[in-house]
């Protein structure tokens, strides 16, 4: 195979359909450290700004990185249902979304408003 002009492989510089969450969830998940500090920047993150779409996006994350499909068994969902409610265009109830967030290992709890 021919090398390019750095010396690297051209066969290694395959493109990738993979999108961004699915490769960070796929680095962090080597390390269970890094997917502890990812656990709480987002409760941290969610704390601050309240926006509920960017929280279900780094849930996916942290799903995926923790494995959707030992989540599935944990929670006795589907694959596929775990994917859709926690995609930004659903609206998951409490009686759903709780449950789920305690297996992937944060818990919500509720107190009075300031």
């Amino acid at each position: 195979m021919k090398k390019g002009e750095h010396g690297i492989d051209l066969k290694d510089c395959v493109l990738s359909k993979e999108d961004s969450a699915s490769f960070y969830a796929r680095v962090i998940s080597k390390n269970p450290k890094e997917v502890k500090t990812y656990k709480k920047y987002i409760v941290e993150q969610y704390n601050k700004t309240k926006e509920l779409d960017v929280f279900l996006e780094n849930l996916k994350i942290l799903a995926k990185a923790e494995s959707v499909s030992e989540l599935a068994k944990k929670t006795e969902m589907k694959r596929n249902n775990i994917y859709r409610f926690l995609s930004k265009d659903n609206n998951p109830t409490l009686k759903n979304f709780l449950p789920l967030i305690n297996k992937i290992g944060i818990t919500f709890k509720a107190c009075e408003a300031k």
